[in-house]
């Protein structure tokens, strides 16, 4: 019997797969490996989770709309049909923080919905929270895409803790309210391949990494990733296009 990842997160998915999951609730969280510790007034939520005898804490903003996209290479790539009409995408941001009192803080500060009068982001509102991470979606040429941004603070992170970040990794994802289970353990898979094999050839000058990948081209089934399997096409900073695969060394991993 294959040894698995312990699994960390279930989640209500939506039954439409091409709208954002909805986002995790405390009922929604039944392993004690992870769990909500913290909700902010502004909604934003403090994840806790274990490995071992380690503890650390994840910052997960509320979902915003944004109706302007940071990457000018990304918007280049935007069909002129998806620029007539007004392009919006979903995002979320979320961080890894060690102490508790530091992550409460972070979350009471997040970005909400509410940032200005149209429920819509700006550029300049974004910039306050350039040390996050995040994970964003839009629509070019009718194909939902996928644009998930590590900060250089999270990229060290994944790589300290190794491959074993995957499945915790896949539950922010999906807690985030972006993706789906299926989509989402697909994508902690990938994130945390290309953080540790190509992260000397892809990253950003600050250390920081972007992975992009199209819905069409992932390997979605279920919530599990098997050792071997076939995640998908994504593209890591701005590299080839490429496909990954989970290491067939490596253990089992599920949400």
């Amino acid at each position: 019997m294959k040894k698995r990842i312990s699994i960390t997160i279930i989640f209500c998915l939506l039954l439409v797969n091409f709208l954002p999951a909805a986002f995790a609730t405390e009922k929604d969280l039944t392993n004690n490996d992870i769990k909500i510790v913290y909700i902010s007034k502004n909604k934003s939520k403090v994840l806790e989770a274990k490995y071992g005898s380690n503890t650390t804490y994840i910052v997960v903003a509320d979902l915003i709309k944004i109706n302007d996209l940071s990457d000018k290479k990304k918007i280049k790539e935007i069909t002129d049909k998806d620029k007539e009409a007004k392009i919006l995408g979903n995002r979320t941001y979320f961080t890894f923080v060690e102490n508790l009192d530091e992550a409460k803080k972070m979350a009471d500060n997040a970005p909400t919905p509410d940032s200005n009068t149209s429920g819509e982001v700006s550029t300049e509102s974004i910039k306050y929270f350039w040390h996050y991470s995040y994970i964003e979606d839009y629509y070019s040429g009718g194909i939902l895409n996928y644009h998930t941004h590590l900060s250089p603070t999270d990229v060290a992170y994944v790589q300290n803790v190794g491959i074993a970040i995957a499945d915790t990794l896949s539950a922010v994802l999906v807690a985030t309210g972006i993706v789906t289970g299926p989509v989402g353990v697909v994508l902690g898979g990938i994130v945390t391949i290309a953080i540790l094999s190509y992260f000397q050839y892809a990253t950003n000058p600050d250390g920081s990494l972007d992975i992009n990948a199209k819905r069409t081209d992932l390997n979605i089934n279920d919530t599990t990733v098997e050792s071997g399997e076939r995640l998908g096409l994504a593209q890591a900073g701005t590299g080839y296009w490429r496909t990954y695969y989970w290491p067939s060394n490596a253990p089992d991993y599920s949400l």
